[in-house]
């Protein structure tokens, strides 16, 4: 057990003095709080400074202009009448010194039509005035045909829309808020599981083929037991996992703290009221599980290599199971009933990833909840007992690059 601790500790303090660790900790963190008031650093360099774009209204219509401009003005724009000025855009945009001007124009069917001019035109701004003119022309139309506000009221009205399951039971019974907030951190979550499981699984099999490839290997193998510097290993990488997580957890809330209020900000749209923090929980022990099954299978891999550089090429079929699963889990965030997602999350490689969007999207029964941990509790104690194996054998083999003959190679040693 004394032995099983060192090589654990071992691994997890060499790679806490890393370059590599800490630099793409601290990079992500700066990355988290920059995307966590994304909306604030894209204002500051946008605009005049305080955010009010202006925009100079010319047109033929005065009576249209007038009702633009004050539609514009309600958008928080700076919005003005200009439509006493003659000439071109260019020209009314130079001598209002307005960041636009709206030229709107009728032609002799009475077809509007509307140009914004800028020396550098905004989609977001472009996008704003294009849906106000249009609403001004759809309230200018319908007066003119002497509807009253009743009756607008009836035409705009939205349809009461719904759906409604066959299989209800499966359904959770969520509002539209809850529903997008659901799928937004399950999506979030699923990417940090896929990303976990890549990053960290590589980084054990790197770990090992290092060692091997170093001759370090030949002497920890007269002093450890090989099973207990497989696990040694990845459970030392699993926690400096877990506390590159810790640590990236603060960066989010420190991205918060500058933040300050989230109050009508897209991070208040995504968070919604509160944080489930139940599939929180659920997330972390799915992560916990497919960091066991696939770092167990990783450290054999990286057992059957010489060399460093062959640790990309021997592992890239887990790699390609864990793409797979996040690839069916995208299809599955808007068909988390079909076939093809409830069967792959029953799949030991894929139920840390599909399993758990199920479980985040559909209101499925406990007992599935407690039979998909006992199953994937199964397959990582086979994984392992057979990964332990080969890794006994493989860490004293050198020379072979084949995925199944170095597998049967090093069973064969590991039995001697």
């Amino acid at each position: 057990m004394n032995n099983f601790w060192t090589v654990t500790m071992h691994t997890f303090s060499n790679r806490l003095k890393t370059k590599a660790f800490m630099i793409t900790t601290l990079i992500t963190i700066i990355v988290i709080a920059g995307f966590l008031n994304i909306d604030r650093i894209f204002d500051a360099f946008s605009g005049d400074g305080d955010g009010t774009e202006s925009i100079a209204v010319i047109g033929d219509q005065e009576e249209l202009t007038e009702i633009v401009t004050q539609e514009l003005s309600a958008q928080e724009f700076e919005a003005t009448n200009e439509s006493t000025q003659q000439g071109e855009p260019s020209e009314v945009l130079e001598e209002t010194e307005s960041d636009y001007v709206l030229s709107l124009q009728t032609d002799e069917s009475g077809q509007l039509s509307a140009l914004l001019y800028a020396n550098d035109v905004s989609s977001s701004v472009a996008s704003e005035v294009e849906t106000t003119v249009q609403r001004v022309k759809e309230s200018v139309a319908t007066l003119e045909l002497g509807l009253d506000e009743a009756q607008l009221a009836a035409i705009y009205a939205p349809i009461s829309f719904d759906t409604e399951s066959a299989e209800a039971s499966l359904t959770p019974d969520r509002t539209e808020e809850e529903t997008f907030q659901a799928q937004t951190l399950v999506y979030v979550l699923l990417f940090v599981i896929y990303l976990a499981v890549i990053i960290y699984g590589t980084m054990i099999a790197t770990e090992v083929a290092t060692e091997k490839s170093s001759r370090v290997m030949e002497i920890l193998v007269s002093s450890v037991h090989p099973i207990v510097q497989m696990f040694g290993k990845i459970i030392g990488i699993g926690l400096t996992a877990l506390l590159q997580l810790v640590i990236l957890s603060i960066g989010v809330g420190l991205g918060l703290l500058i933040r300050g209020s989230t109050e009508g900000s897209f991070i208040s749209e995504l968070l919604g009221s509160n944080i489930p923090f139940d599939l929180v929980g659920y997330a972390l022990i799915f992560l916990v599980l497919g960091f066991l099954l696939y770092g167990s299978i990783a450290a054999m891999l990286g057992s059957l290599v010489s060399r460093v550089e062959d640790v990309n090429t021997l592992i890239q079929p887990l790699i390609y199971m864990v793409m797979i699963a996040f690839f069916i889990a995208i299809f599955g965030l808007n068909n988390p009933e079909s076939m093809l997602v409830t069967v792959t999350s029953w799949i030991p490689f894929f139920s840390p990833i599909i399993m758990f969007l199920r479980l985040g999207l559909l209101a499925i029964p406990l007992w599935e909840v407690i039979l998909s941990f006992g199953v994937m509790i199964v397959s990582i104690a086979v994984f392992s007992f057979f990964a332990a194996n080969v890794y006994k054998g493989g860490v004293i083999m050198y020379g072979s690059n084949s995925l199944f003959k170095g597998i049967k190679a090093a069973l064969s040693l590991s039995k001697k």
